[in-house]
């Protein structure tokens, strides 16, 4: 009986020994063409969240004070491409070692032969962190790094603005 809770609990006890624990991460958005010009990783504001869509905000504003664990919006953005069809998804758990959140992505890509519109794009995606213990965020997929970014105390500052 006591080899048996020894065996269940041991996973759980080197998991927590190695510093690694789950945080929840939700997708805000997710869109194959964002309306910017950024590239990398990025904290942002409501506002622009709107702005990436093509769209603005009308009547709403955030609340002056943020609860104890507010809303970190974070612009994953992994580059240009020429056509469409591409596009950025999260895979796997982010893991929070420290004060470190890392969130995998894949950046996914049109099928070999399929028929594409010839068109600048920047796909993004945008998920939202309010974990308290996440400090720093770093975005990776199958072949790079994309960015790591220190999470700001306050509002961020507005990043970018629509291509004309």
């Amino acid at each position: 009986m006591h080899r048996a809770l020894i065996v269940a609990l041991l996973p759980l006890a080197l998991a927590s020994c190695g510093g690694v624990r789950h945080v929840e991460v939700l997708t805000v958005l997710s869109l194959d063409n964002c309306q910017t010009n950024v590239v990398g990783l990025r904290e942002i504001d409501y506002p622009t969240l709107a702005a990436f869509r093509g769209t603005r905000l009308l009547g709403m504003s955030e609340s002056p004070q943020d609860g104890p664990d507010p809303l970190h919006l974070v612009a994953i953005l992994p580059g240009q491409y020429r056509t469409a069809g591409y596009g950025v998804r999260l895979v796997g758990d982010p893991e929070l070692t420290a004060d470190r959140l890392t969130i995998h992505v894949e950046v996914t890509e049109p099928p070999t032969g399929a028929a594409t519109a010839q068109m600048l794009t920047r796909p993004c995606l945008v998920v939202g962190v309010s974990d308290s213990a996440v400090h720093r965020v770093r975005v990776v997929d199958a072949k790079r790094e994309i960015g790591e970014l220190q999470l700001s105390q306050g509002r961020p500052e507005p990043v970018g603005s629509p291509p004309h």
